[in-house]
């Protein structure tokens, strides 16, 4: 399966986190509509999920099926603002990590494949 790139993301892990995340958003709203004999997805799963990157998905199905909307939910929605906030931080924090990294291997070992720099 080839990767695709968009501004050094991989899109293709981020597809399938959001295709997850709406699943347990959908699951877990006909569950608690039609009180079926299952398992509830615990807010905590949300908020990692939301962590991973599948936030998208979650905030629109939240918002699509008016699912954890409400006033009531006011604490459920501010650790998912805080659960995208870190990731957005470690996601900019990694990249200039690797960035860095990037320059320094390419300083010393040049750009060119074979091509090394003599210490």
């Amino acid at each position: 399966m080839t990767q695709i790139e968009l501004n050094g993301f991989l899109l293709i892990p981020s597809i399938y986190i959001q295709i997850i995340a709406i699943c347990f958003a959908v699951f877990d709203k006909l569950v608690a509509k039609y009180n079926l004999p299952y398992w509830r997805i615990s807010e905590r799963t949300f908020i990692k999920v939301a962590f991973l990157g599948g936030w998208p998905g979650l905030l629109l199905s939240f918002f699509v099926l008016h699912h954890k909307v409400s006033y009531r939910k006011r604490s459920f929605q501010i650790k998912i603002f805080f659960a995208i906030l870190a990731s957005f931080l470690l996601k900019q924090f990694s990249l200039d990590v690797f960035r860095q990294i990037d320059k320094g291997l390419i300083a010393l070992f040049g750009k060119g494949e074979g091509e090394v720099k003599d210490l």
